[in-house]
């Protein structure tokens, strides 16, 4: 889940927290009509939500998101409160591997520096990493993951 969550902030609607240059994941959320908006926000040490929004339920204004209104303000709390925190990333529970992902074809690749941007580093089950292909040196995702990964994104 923290691998999902920090997905947020690395490619997602709550970039603006990647200024932080921190380990952190979180999850933006706004409301129909622009309404509301909130982003709740992590850290190995703190956790933090900020919510946006009016007493008489009016709109905030267009594209008035999570992400627009709310993350920039947990981004601006947490540049000061990561100067009294001790600078430690997220622990990989055991059992876990982080995979490189080739985007396009959902095959597990090896990483080099002239595919940096092909690939996403995903988290697995050690148990059920995919053997090896034989022929090209990559791995493949069972179908199962691959069908589960498209149905939540």
């Amino acid at each position: 889940m923290v691998h999902l969550m920090r997905g947020v902030i690395q490619d997602g609607t709550g970039r603006n927290a990647r200024a932080l240059g921190i380990p952190a994941g979180g999850k933006t959320g706004t409301t129909d009509n622009c309404r509301d908006a909130w982003f709740v926000g992590f850290t190995p040490e703190v956790v933090a939500a900020v919510w946006v929004g009016r007493e008489d339920k009016k709109s905030l204004g267009y594209r008035e998101t999570g992400g627009r209104v709310a993350c920039p303000i947990w981004t601006s709390f947490m540049s000061v409160t990561k100067e009294e925190m001790i600078k430690q990333d997220f622990s990989m529970p055991q059992g876990i591997a982080m995979v490189p992902v080739d985007r396009q074809t959902g095959e597990i690749i090896i990483p080099k520096e002239d595919n940096k941007s092909s690939f996403v580093w995903e988290a697995m089950r050690e148990d059920l990493l995919p053997p090896l292909h034989p022929s090209s040196g990559n791995f493949r995702l069972p179908s199962w993951l691959k069908r589960l990964d498209d149905f939540l994104f």
